[in-house]
């Protein structure tokens, strides 16, 4: 993330450093034992991505995260709340089995056949939904693949690309791409 920094540890476990939310929440100097929000010890995290303020785990299928949460909603829970300990990211969807973050955004690939999930900051079609979503707020997107080669390749501070049958696709704010719907590459002229 952009000042912060997470790692799995023995046994599943998280441990944090740095600015979780722009306001210096995990003391920049000394490494943190992650939280579940029932105040138990994160374990079980398989996977571990951060954001600028905000980072998730994949814990067995579900997608847990914490940070910042305002203005986006990024923490996938249906408010603009952060929070210090982390909890499921319910809006992403059962059976996940993969997460990526960026700034005020995040995606899980889940379910059968899969579906690319999306929350957080819309305002300019950042999600690859149909249509943006104006600020301040969040919103949630979906997109379904027929194939079961659907993978995410990455996401930045406004774009997102994953891969559909070996052809990349991406979506958001630039000069080649548009916010709706997710284009082939080749489109963009890479």
């Amino acid at each position: 993330g952009r000042a912060l920094g997470c790692a799995i540890v023995a046994g599943g476990g998280v441990r944090c450093w740095g600015d979780l939310d722009g306001q210096g929440t995990f003391d920049v100097r000394a490494e943190r034992v992650l939280r579940a929000s029932d105040g138990a010890p994160l374990s079980g995290a398989t996977g571990l991505v951060a954001g600028r303020y905000h980072a998730c785990a994949l814990v067995g299928s579900e997608v847990w995260c914490w940070g910042r949460n305002d203005p986006s909603g990024a923490l996938g829970d249906r408010t603009t709340v952060g929070r210090e300990l982390a909890a499921p990211a319910t809006e992403l969807g059962a059976s996940a089995r993969a997460v990526v973050v960026a700034n005020f955004r995040t995606f899980s690939i889940s379910g059968d056949p899969p579906v690319l999930r999306g929350v957080g900051e819309d305002d300019e079609g950042e999600l690859g939904g149909t249509a943006p979503t104006p600020a301040p707020g969040w919103a949630v997107s979906a997109v379904t693949s027929a194939t079961t080669d659907f993978d995410v390749l990455a996401a930045g501070s406004d774009a997102t690309c994953f891969l559909r049958g070996g052809a990349p696709y991406c979506w958001g704010s630039g000069p080649l791409l548009g916010p709706t719907p997710p284009v082939p590459l080749e489109a963009c002229g890479g």
